[in-house]
């Protein structure tokens, strides 16, 4: 192990990397941004405001979540 990335209150489900930026989504609603070479926050998480993020996926500069409340939701961070 190299490092440690602390900031979620829960369990983190998924994890993608885009544009040199690391997302983590986890079950605290919230999809952490960092940056990929340090692991300090880029900015604030983006509150969700769903039930826990299970899986996010990268396409370009989009951002897409997938959550327990049957939902898909696009971002561009």
């Amino acid at each position: 192990m190299v490092d440690q990335i602390f900031g979620h209150s829960t369990t983190v489900m998924s994890l993608v990397i885009t544009n040199e930026i690391l997302f983590s989504g986890s079950r605290d609603d919230k999809i952490g941004v960092w940056n990929v070479d340090n692991g300090t926050p880029i900015s604030n998480p983006i509150f969700v405001n769903s039930k826990r993020i299970n899986i996010l996926l990268a396409n370009g500069n989009k951002l897409f979540s997938g959550s327990y409340d049957n939902t898909v939701r696009i971002w561009e961070p």
